[in-house]
C-alpha cells in the first residue's frame, strides 16, 4: 500500500504495483505469501534457538604443569560441574620422564608396582597419572596418557601421580624424591 492509504476488510488482498495501480492477489497467492512467511519467521527461530543451545554447552579448556613431587596434587583453576563433559591429556606424553623414586618411568607408571599399599590410588601403577575431583579424600581415578568421562560430582579437579601419602610413608621423602613435570590439556564442555 502506498503512504497515506487506508487498509479496508475489502482491500485486503489488494495491493500497489510500482506505477500506483491497483492489483488484486488471489487467495493462493495470499496463502502461498503467508506459508513463505511463516517459513522464514520458523527458520529465524529455530537458528536462534540452535545458537542458544550451542551457548548452554560452553567449551572450555585449560593447560596445567603438574609436578610429579607435589602433594597434594595440582587444582584447575576451575570446578568441574556434576554432568560436564570432561576430557584430560597429557600434552607430549610419549616423551615425558617421570621418576617416583624407583627409576624412570612414563605417564602411565611403574607397570611392576601396581596396588602398592599407601599409595593414593592403590588399584593404579606406583608414578602413574591420576585426578580427582573435589576433597582430598574424594576417591581418586586413573587418567595416564588420556581419559574422557561425564562428571558424576562437583568439585575442583586435582591431578598428580600415584605415590604414597606422606601420612603413610615409612619414609620422609615419598613425593619429594619425585622427579619430572607434565603438561596437561583439561577440556571442559559445559551442559
Amino acid at each position: 500500500m502506498s503512504e497515506g492509504s487506508k487498509s479496508t476488510p475489502g482491500s485486503l488482498g489488494v495491493a500497489s504495483d510500482v506505477s500506483g495501480r491497483r492489483v488484486f492477489l488471489s487467495p493462493t497467492v495470499i496463502a502461498a505469501l503467508v506459508t513463505a512467511v511463516a517459513t522464514i519467521v520458523a527458520a529465524i527461530v529455530g537458528s536462534l534457538l540452535t545458537v542458544q543451545a550451542i551457548k548452554k554447552t560452553a567449551l572450555e579448556t585449560y593447560e596445567l604443569t603438574v609436578s610429579a613431587a607435589k602433594y597434594p596434587f595440582e587444582k584447575l583453576p576451575a570446578e568441574i560441574h556434576q554432568g560436564d563433559e570432561v576430557e584430560i591429556a597429557v600434552l607430549g606424553a610419549h616423551s615425558v620422564v617421570l621418576n617416583c623414586g624407583l627409576g624412570d618411568t612414563t605417564v602411565m607408571g611403574m607397570v611392576n608396582q601396581m596396588y602398592q599399599p599407601g599409595t593414593v590410588l592403590p588399584s593404579s601403577n606406583l608414578c602413574s597419572i591420576i585426578g580427582r575431583i573435589g576433597p582430598e579424600a574424594a576417591p581418586c581415578f586413573p587418567v595416564g596418557a588420556y581419559t574422557k568421562f561425564v562428571a558424576s560430582i562437583s568439585g575442583p579437579l586435582s591431578i598428580g601421580v600415584n605415590d604414597v601419602v606422606p601420612e603413610r610413608c615409612n619414609r620422609e621423602d615419598c613425593f619429594l624424591d619425585n622427579t619430572g613435570a607434565l603438561f596437561v590439556e583439561v577440556t571442559i564442555r559445559r551442559k
